[in-house]
């Protein structure tokens, strides 16, 4: 099993496709990075020197706030002199991480996941795969591990890309300055050193994630060509609009759809309500790539694969 594992990965990084976009992936965190630089102020709006304000003056206004969040998130701006809601530079980055990137990765596991299987079609190559001592399960599971493993690759690769070009145009990165956060289950500001904060972040959005990667998986064995590609990305991009119309007609079995619960991280710090809990969502999650995933075993044991 383990040399199927190696095989496929080496298959992985021959491709050139790979190359292209990474290199992408590259210019794009680039592009961004010069943006928060140049075009963002701290608070994440356009640059506008008519509407510059000290930090510190923004914390006395929200010291003096009705609402709990913004009063406790000013008393510890205030007492701290720590500018935690500055959005320009590496630590604002590392917190809008996924705001800035996510669309990137996703992309990226697209295009692997759905392509990992249909291209041995189309090269006519599944029938010279299937002549090695493997069983079709062992094959199709490799295949599925690789492609999981290019979540975690994607993801590696962008925050290096983001992390050193911000060492590089940025003064000051403010590493130091934890992540703060109001929690409203506790009542309490949560304190997190923002890498640790960044891998918690990380944790709860994996679900999406791999959710996206079985899903374009199955889609790309069944369908046999780009159109699993463009199924998957249309479905992540109008997935938010498509929960809104779900939510509208209020069914009981409708509200059990995985887009509904993919993203953990909307959970995070917030309390929940009576139709939805974390632990829920985790189980539809889990049930819904498990129920792509047999179908996709079934189906590939069960295709009918001539010798080229």
């Amino acid at each position: 099993m383990s040399n199927l594992l190696i095989n496929e990965f080496v298959k992985l990084f021959y491709k050139k496709e790979i190359y292209i976009y990474i290199f992408i992936s590259f210019i794009f965190v680039l592009l961004t990075c010069f943006l928060y630089k140049y075009k963002i102020d701290e608070n994440g709006l356009l640059k506008n020197e008519d509407n510059k304000i000290n930090y510190i003056e923004n914390a006395k206004i929200l010291k003096n706030s009705n609402n709990i969040e913004d009063k406790i998130i000013g008393e510890y701006i205030l007492k701290t002199k720590n500018n935690i809601n500055k959005v320009n530079d590496g630590r604002g980055m590392i917190i809008n991480f996924y705001n800035e990137f996510e669309l990137v990765i996703v992309v990226f596991i697209i295009i692997i996941s759905s392509k990992i299987v249909y291209k041995e079609f189309n090269n006519k190559t599944i029938s010279q795969l299937l002549t090695v001592p493997y069983s079709r399960g062992q094959i199709l599971f490799s295949k599925y591990i690789i492609s999981f493993l290019s979540i975690f690759f994607i993801i590696s690769i962008i925050f290096i890309f983001q992390l050193l070009i911000n060492i590089i145009i940025f003064k000051n990165n403010n590493f130091n300055i934890p992540y703060v956060v109001y929690d409203y289950n506790t009542s309490n500001l949560q304190i997190y050193n923002i890498f640790i904060y960044f891998i918690i972040l990380t944790s709860n959005k994996l679900p999406l994630f791999i959710l996206i990667c079985t899903i374009s998986f199955f889609l790309g064995l069944i369908l046999n060509s780009n159109a699993s590609i463009l199924i998957t990305l249309i479905l992540y991009i109008f997935y938010p609009i498509l929960n809104s119309f779900i939510i509208s007609l209020n069914n009981k079995i409708l509200n059990n759809f995985f887009t509904l619960h993919w993203d953990l991280s909307s959970y995070m710090f917030k309390i929940t309500n009576e139709k939805f809990n974390y632990i829920s969502s985790s189980l539809i999650i889990f049930i819904s790539i498990l129920f792509f995933l047999i179908i996709s075993f079934i189906y590939f044991n069960r295709k009918e694969i001539k010798n080229i």
